[in-house]
């Protein structure tokens, strides 16, 4: 029940928290749902590097979770790995 009636509720992009794991030296590994046009499988490796992704991609991928809008309030998850130092 948090997820939907939690008192605060903040909105960030893909390219903020993708900034956010920059700054905390996490290798960006994974979005979910996937951005840059890639399809999931049952085969998708979660945490495998995968390219570099653009702000345009993280944008579209963004648009195309609007059609499904408040079902999971834009939920959407990103995996990383803090580098090694």
């Amino acid at each position: 029940m948090d997820q939907y009636e939690h008192p605060h509720e903040s909105r960030h992009s893909m390219a903020e928290v993708e900034r956010w794991f920059g700054r905390s030296s996490i290798e960006l590994l994974l979005t979910i749902p996937l951005a840059g046009g890639e399809s999931s499988t049952e085969d998708t490796q979660l945490f495998n590097a995968r390219p570099p992704r653009s702000r345009l991609d993280y944008f579209v991928s963004e648009l195309e979770m609007l059609p499904t809008g408040g079902k999971d309030g834009g939920l959407y998850m990103m995996i990383g790995r803090k580098k090694a130092t």
